[in-house]
């Protein structure tokens, strides 16, 4: 995930008028390795001369390794002297049941929490929920995916199980089980990545890395109210129009707009001409053929925000993709906020504020969830009708699973006890 750095340095010495070019000496940085690579020819040296002269270049390259393996910086002693794996472990706070818990992480003065891991292995897994596996690979195989369970965008895939509906309800359970499971067995891989950015003191020079932090505020809470509202009264102080935004989602939920938005299905190694890719509930009539092959929820949302006038933001030169403040789409790389629904919280949390009740949440508002409060965002949905202003007066759409104007913030809310909902009031971004 992280841009590797790399310099390249030209020396050259002079002793006793003669010359020693070095062509290359090649510092090569990286998240966990350094590696260096020198080579040169050393042009008429006298044999009594050449060993002093490569004692002075040993000396030169010794003072070049230990001040690339030891930068100065304030980062947290525990964080800078212990290798990933025994500081993560020094960390835990709870092992209970098959979820590991830990202690916030101290990086220079500050601290961030980690995420909650499970203790089952995928081989363990795979195992124990072998039919929704099996279900799994069928399905993936259809849609040209491999099933590889530690690549992200699977594993995002996999999450959507959590709104499977089928008749087999034995199956059904299973499968949400194993989406639960990828959940938490993702988080792993996240931990680790932040616990190297810390010990390898590059947490405040990469971008993406800021990307990683769990969740950090409060959630919307559950509106029981039954208050009729007028939507067309629904007034915004800005350009955004809410009720353009939902027809434009209500447009293309079981559709996708590849002629304007074509990055993801390129990237997929789909068509990037065909709008008619879906992936619609099991069973459903009018699914693609082949099924859309990427978790397309959030994207379809920010399309959404875009249509009913909300403005894109970028700014910078180095990785504008990365930075949480930007929002925004291009054909070459959109922002990690525009597709991502973990990055689509960070920008939009911050940039509308979460509502505190689903009550305050009218048509044009989107929402992130949180399928296990992991403190990771696992879904994108846009609310495009309401009859009043409880959660099951308010109807959303999506995509991946596709739906259309359903009462899923009712049923996320009561679906799972633990289930975060974090509701933005679009129309009052200012």
């Amino acid at each position: 995930m992280a841009d590797k750095h790399q310099s390249k340095i030209i020396i050259f010495f002079r002793v006793n008028k003669v010359d020693i070019f070095y062509h290359l000496l090649y510092v090569h940085i990286s998240l966990r390795t350094v590696d260096l690579f020198f080579c040169g020819n050393i042009l008429n040296l006298y044999l009594s001369k050449g060993v002093k002269i490569l004692k002075k270049i040993m000396m030169f390259l010794s003072a070049a390794m230990v001040l690339t393996l030891f930068p100065t910086s304030s980062y947290a002693t525990e964080a800078s002297i212990a290798p990933e794996k025994t500081l993560k472990s020094t960390l835990v706070t709870e092992v209970k049941g098959d979820k590991i818990n830990f202690s916030p992480l101290t990086y220079d003065g500050k601290s961030t929490k980690l995420y909650s891991e499970t203790s089952i292995t995928k081989e363990s897994a795979i195992k124990t929920y072998s039919k929704a596996y099996q279900y799994i690979v069928e399905d993936f195989t259809s849609r040209g995916i491999n099933v590889d369970l530690d690549n992200e965008q699977v594993q995002d895939l996999i999450k959507t199980y959590f709104l499977i509906e089928l008749d087999d309800k034995d199956l059904q359970n299973e499968l949400r089980q194993f989406a639960a499971f990828m959940d938490f067995y993702e988080n792993k891989a996240v931990n680790d990545q932040i616990i190297n950015a810390v010990s390898n003191k590059t947490l405040s020079v990469d971008g993406d890395f800021n990307n990683l932090f769990p969740v950090n505020t409060h959630s919307t809470i559950q509106s029981s109210e039954t208050t009729l509202e007028d939507n067309a009264a629904i007034i915004t102080p800005l350009a955004y129009t809410p009720s353009t935004a939902a027809t434009y989602a209500v447009n293309w939920w079981n559709k996708t707009n590849n002629t304007s938005y074509p990055y993801y299905a390129e990237y997929a190694g789909q068509s990037t001409t065909n709008n008619n890719l879906n992936d619609l509930p099991s069973g459903a009539s009018g699914q693609s053929n082949p099924r859309r092959a990427w978790n397309d929820c959030t994207n379809f949302v920010s399309q959404a925000l875009v249509a009913g006038g909300l403005s894109t933001k970028k700014s910078g030169i180095w990785f504008p993709h990365s930075n949480t403040d930007n929002w925004y789409y291009s054909d070459s790389k959109p922002s990690h906020t525009w597709g991502g629904a973990h990055n689509f919280y960070q920008h939009f949390s911050s940039r509308a504020g979460v509502a505190s009740s689903s009550g305050l949440l009218q048509v044009g508002d989107a929402l992130s969830i949180d399928f296990t409060g992991d403190g990771s965002i696992d879904h994108t949905i846009i609310i495009t009708k309401t009859t009043g202003t409880a959660s099951n007066q308010q109807y959303a759409t999506y995509h991946t699973t596709d739906t259309n104007q359903t009462r899923a913030l009712d049923y996320f809310y009561n679906y799972n006890p633990n289930v975060k909902v974090y509701g933005y009031e679009i129309d009052k971004i200012t």
